[in-house]
C-alpha cells in the first residue's frame, strides 16, 4: 500500500518529509528533474544535475547523495556496458544493477514512487525490460539474469508509473503526467493517452478554469 502526504509545496522551502520526501515537493521535482539526455548528455550529468535539484531543499540530503552514487557508478560507461553486466567496463561495472535494484527498493518500500520513476526514466528501465521479454526463448536471453533481480519485475514498474502519474492528476500536475506517458515506450503506460478522454476545464481542487498556454 502507497501512503503519501497530501501536502505539496511545489517550491523550494522548509519542511519536514513524512513518508515519502518527493511528495511533500512533488510539484518542484516534478518540474525540475532531468529524465531524459539532450544532446551529448551523458545519464552521469543528468544523475549529478538531479543531485543538484535535491540539494536545493533542506532535508533532502540522502535523495542528493543516491544521484551522486549514481552518476559515479556511471561514469565513463558507455549504452553497451550498461545494457550487458557481462562487459568489463572496470570496477564499477559490477556494481551499477545491484547498485540500482537496492535503491529502487530502498524509495519503494519508503513509498517514494516519484524517484522510483525517476531513476526508470534516467536508465531506461521500462524500455530494456520490455526488450527482454520480447527476447525471451532466444538462446542469447536465456543465460542473462532478471535485470533487476527476482524481486522487482515488469509489473511492479509498470505499477510505480501508474501510481506516480495518477498521484500528478490529482494533484493537477496535468501538463507533467502528459510528458511521462508521452515520454514512456511502455505500452502499458502509453496506453492512458488513448484510453482517456478527459478534458479538465478546471482544477478539480481549486475550480479555477485551466487555460489554455499560446494561442491555439
Amino acid at each position: 500500500v502507497i501512503r503519501h502526504s497530501l501536502v505539496d509545496v511545489g517550491r523550494r522551502g522548509r519542511g519536514r518529509p513524512i513518508v515519502a520526501p518527493e511528495l511533500l515537493h512533488l510539484a518542484y521535482f516534478s518540474r525540475n528533474y532531468v529524465t531524459r539526455r539532450r544532446g551529448g548528455t551523458s545519464r552521469a550529468d543528468v544523475c549529478r544535475s538531479n543531485s543538484s535539484v535535491a540539494q536545493q531543499l533542506e532535508g533532502y540530503t540522502n535523495i542528493s547523495r543516491m544521484w551522486d552514487m549514481l552518476a559515479i557508478v556511471l561514469d565513463g560507461r558507455d549504452e553497451k556496458s550498461i545494457d550487458d553486466p557481462d562487459v568489463d567496463a572496470g570496477v564499477m561495472s559490477f556494481l551499477l544493477w545491484p547498485s540500482i535494484t537496492l535503491l529502487l527498493h530502498e524509495r519503494s518500500e519508503a513509498g517514494d514512487v516519484q524517484t522510483c520513476v525517476a531513476v526508470c526514466e534516467v536508465m531506461d528501465i521500462l524500455d530494456r525490460m520490455n526488450a527482454r521479454e520480447a527476447a525471451t526463448g532466444s538462446a542469447a536471453a536465456s543465460h542473462r539474469p532478471p535485470l533487476l533481480g527476482d524481486a522487482i519485475d515488469l509489473t511492479t514498474v509498470r505499477e510505480w508509473y501508474l501510481s506516480h502519474i495518477e498521484i500528478l492528476g490529482r494533484r493537477c500536475l496535468f501538463v507533467e503526467a502528459t510528458a511521462l506517458i508521452r515520454s514512456c515506450g511502455d505500452p502499458v503506460v502509453s496506453a492512458l493517452n488513448k484510453n482517456s478522454t478527459t478534458v479538465h476545464e478546471s482544477c478539480s481542487m481549486c475550480g479555477k478554469p485551466l487555460l489554455a498556454q499560446g494561442g491555439g
